[in-house]
């Protein structure tokens, strides 16, 4: 894990009143700062799904929030001097770590460090997110063991090339559109694109079911009549819409079907019509056939 620096406040054109627990926290805060600020200082196993965070505390909403076990703490954190010559930190969030740079951080730590057996069996193989193209993403981004970090990485790496081959040959993938129901604007769906030449909007979801308001945003998509990208070769023209009988949703488990009523069809929450492991050519194709006599 990567510790940033700890943003401490100063009061300039106002004074605060301190307690002397809030003394002794900022103090605490203060020395753990310097002792970690720009190391890596520890490692944990991530034991379950991302979870959404911050609700209540509206600074830190994100979905980058996952339970942790196993934490361990090193005795000589790595700093960014030394470990600078494997990784280069940069400016998001989470910075990710493949084969090469991985192996280089854990020869450093040995080398300073008793490390636990979790650091110890961990092995990254080279079918790293970082190789996906279009010939190879279903031997590495449809195995049962891909985990996604983040929505991003998800379309990049998965629903781009997904929606490729599903959508008619010809016709573009079109990105954030804009969706209005007569002069309003109802939303803004991540891809539209065709499918026998019908209109259907598709959204990407890291784990639908964190989603408590799922239905009311395919609803906003499925009762458009008109809509517009707002990135692309297509930025800002308008596109007219007669009817969408389906929204197809996307998570990292495979790709769901929700009708213009707002109801899952042959799918669920965390049941995906087709789970991305069965994403073969022939299945996409199935895919295509079951929207066309389906809904179409």
């Amino acid at each position: 894990m990567f510790l940033g620096k700890f943003i401490l406040l100063e009061s300039v054109s106002f004074h605060l009143l301190l307690t002397r627990t809030d003394v002794k926290l900022l103090k605490c805060a203060k020395e753990t700062a310097d002792l970690y600020s720009g190391s890596i200082f520890g490692c944990a196993l991530v034991s379950g799904t991302t979870q959404l965070f911050g609700k209540q505390k509206k600074h830190f909403i994100s979905r980058l929030f996952a339970p942790l076990e196993e934490v361990h703490i090193f005795e000589r954190p790595l700093q960014q001097e030394i470990f600078a010559g494997c990784v280069k930190i940069g400016l998001s969030t989470i910075t990710p770590l493949y084969k090469k740079e991985f192996n280089g951080i854990k020869k450093l730590l040995f080398n300073e460090n008793q490390t636990p057996n979790l650091l110890q069996n961990v092995a990254l193989g080279d079918n790293v997110f970082k190789n996906v193209n279009a010939n190879n993403w279903r031997s590495i981004s449809c195995l049962p063991s891909a985990k996604f970090i983040h929505e991003g990485q998800l379309r990049s790496y998965l629903i781009d090339f997904f929606l490729n081959e599903i959508k008619d040959r010809g016709t573009s993938i079109l990105e954030e559109c804009q969706c209005f129901q007569e002069k309003y604007q109802t939303g803004r769906a991540d891809y539209i694109i065709k499918v026998f030449g019908k209109w259907i909007p598709v959204e990407a979801k890291l784990d639908i079911t964190k989603e408590k308001n799922l239905f009311v945003q395919t609803a906003k998509y499925t009762n458009m009549n008109l809509f517009s990208p707002s990135i692309g070769s297509h930025r800002n023209k308008t596109f007219n819409v007669t009817s969408i009988p389906i929204c197809l949703v996307l998570d990292q488990l495979g790709v769901y079907f929700i009708s213009e009523n707002g109801e899952f069809i042959n799918s669920g929450f965390g049941k995906p019509r087709w789970k991305k492991e069965q994403f073969t050519k022939d299945v996409i194709t199935k895919i295509r056939e079951e929207i066309k006599e389906s809904f179409l």
